[in-house]
């Protein structure tokens, strides 16, 4: 869809949301000297959110509790062509030092271990980036 406003050679796009509301306009395309230029593309859903880069590169982040009772799986906001590269978090705990383990990424979901030692579960409120390729 245009944007009644833009520059022709540019391609904006709106999302209608319940009740008949739209989002404010996003730039999605652009073209420079005859040749498209692609914007990053970003999204979000309960699961988080996520950027996918003209690149390929994707980054996804969501913020959740481990649980003191088994692993905690996160679903990607959106998958990846193969398993991200990297995965890593940023704690937010209230007491003594925790840490956070990974089981082997897929393209869609991680499973996330919060650890108050080297043997006893914890639950803990983490910060959580997954960076990979989307094509």
């Amino acid at each position: 869809e245009r944007n009644p406003q833009s520059n022709p050679n540019e391609l904006w796009s709106r999302v209608e949301t319940s009740g008949g509301v739209f989002t404010d306009w996003q730039k999605v395309l652009r073209e420079v000297d005859g040749d498209a230029l692609y914007l990053p593309e970003r999204g979000s859903n309960a699961n988080g959110e996520y950027v996918r880069f003209p690149d390929g590169t994707q980054i996804c982040t969501h913020s959740l509790t481990t649980s003191s009772s088994g692993a905690v799986t996160w679903t990607f906001p959106a998958a990846f062509i193969a398993a991200p590269d990297s995965v890593h978090s940023n704690g937010n705990a209230a007491s003594a030092g925790r840490f956070v383990t990974y089981a082997s990424p897929t393209t869609t979901s991680t499973d996330v271990h919060g650890w108050s030692d080297a043997t006893t579960r914890s639950t803990t409120n983490v910060s959580i980036t997954a960076i990979g390729l989307w094509f």
